[in-house]
């Protein structure tokens, strides 16, 4: 292995999690729910080594104790669970009095997690999730390490892995890094982290000693750090309401309101066959009109009274159609109720107000001003159109149907 491989190998497993990222990242500008995906972090902290060269066996000392610091990215899938992709620099070192020896050694690690809000997940509805995620982690990585093992008295170097007589390269291992951690909400785009896991090597080799049978070296990380969300939106999803999620008891509601609308939609089909029979007597009774007229205009002028009368009839008759026609064209659609205020607002003001950017509609309906979305016929894509309008934060948005100016809810 070259020399270079040390930095090269980790630069470029980082590097492709960028490009990953930003192929991720050019798609959430077309998202409109409101929060970053993405966040970026930074920390730093103390790395205390659990190898055979060991002055303790749980607590360590001083000598034992060295320094490291992080990069990583975060894509948050849910409030609940994120993916990390980390990159960790630092050292590592430690004493064993009783063998006259120590050992250093110089880590680079590249690994990506899993991290699960375990607040969360046990209880989405508490208050705590709006400030605070505690959360466990567990994934899989590369770690490269120059490690030498040397003299305790003269800092001679006795041995480097396998045996090398000289450090002309590093040494790499496959780490399962795992732990716990918790964020604290500073604000809508910053969080200050405190982290602490152990990252277990598949190799014997981080402190360049070799002990029969003996278990894999690993070491602990703890670290305390800062995150920034990424893109144009002022709420990281990270800290977005759990209940934005549609659960059982959501599901039961848009039932219910599915069985009323349906309700609702028989009443109109009747309304409209029975404004149809209307029609079609009425045009029967226009034809009969029509040939009682033709019959008296060849009759003689005493019977010119009596057409009159008929004309006016036929006069009434034709506005009575009118105004059964112009009842059978009902404007009626399903759309979501926003907001209802008693003050005059814009459509811009209202959104404004709501957080929110979809297209509104605004009447004014017996002394209030109601504010609603979407044109739907389809009751589907009227509850899919609520979710949506549910996710931007407004949850006491709900299904309307409107029918000539008139906002019915459902």
């Amino acid at each position: 292995m070259k020399k270079y491989d040390f930095v090269i190998y980790p630069l470029l497993l980082v590097f492709l999690l960028t490009l990953n990222s930003e192929s991720l990242l050019a798609s959430e500008h077309d998202n409109t729910n409101g929060y970053n995906k993405f966040s970026l972090g930074l920390s730093g902290g103390l790395v205390t080594s659990f190898t055979d060269i060991k002055d303790q066996s749980v607590l360590p000392v001083a000598d034992e104790m060295s320094y490291g610091g992080s990069l990583f990215l975060n894509y948050h899938q849910s409030p609940v669970l994120t993916f990390r992709g980390n990159f960790m620099y630092g050292s590592m070192k430690g004493v064993d009095p009783d063998r006259n020896i120590k050992f250093n050694a110089d880590l680079m690690q590249a690994d990506v997690t899993v991290n699960l809000s375990i607040n969360g997940f046990l209880a989405p509805a508490s208050r705590s999730n709006n400030w605070m995620n505690f959360y466990g982690y567990a994934g899989v990585g590369v770690l490269f390490h120059d490690s030498r093992q040397q003299n305790l008295q003269t800092g001679d170097v006795i041995r480097y892995p396998y045996a090398k007589t000289e450090a002309d390269a590093p040494f790499n291992a496959f780490i399962v890094p795992f732990g716990l951690g918790v964020n604290f909400k500073m604000s809508e785009r910053i969080a200050l982290g405190i982290q602490s896991g152990f990252v277990y090597a598949f190799s014997d080799e981080l402190d360049a000693y070799v002990v029969p049978d003996s278990r894999k070296d690993m070491y602990n990380y703890t670290s305390v750090g800062l995150t920034l969300s990424l893109g144009r939106k002022e709420r990281s999803k990270d800290w977005a309401p759990i209940q934005s999620t549609v659960y059982p008891g959501d599901i039961h509601r848009m039932d219910a309101m599915a069985a009323s609308i349906s309700e609702i939609d028989e009443k109109v089909e009747a309304a409209e066959v029975a404004h149809a029979t209307g029609m079609e007597q009425i045009h029967g009774e226009i034809e009969g009109l029509a040939s009682k007229q033709q019959e008296l205009s060849r009759t003689n002028i005493e019977l010119e009274g009596t057409l009159d009368d008929f004309r006016q009839r036929l006069v009434q008759q034709e506005e009575r159609m009118e105004e059964v026609i112009e009842k059978a064209r009902v404007e009626r659609y399903l759309s979501v109720q926003v907001l209802a205020s008693s003050e005059e607002l814009s459509v811009e003001e209202a959104k404004s107000q709501l957080g929110i950017d979809f297209d509104l509609d605004v009447i004014y309906v017996d002394g209030w001003y109601k504010f609603f979305s979407g044109k739907h016929q389809d009751l589907e894509d009227a509850k899919l159109h609520m979710q949506r309008i549910w996710g931007q934060g407004v949850r006491d948005a709900f299904i309307v149907v409107y029918e000539n100016g008139n906002l019915t809810p459902r």
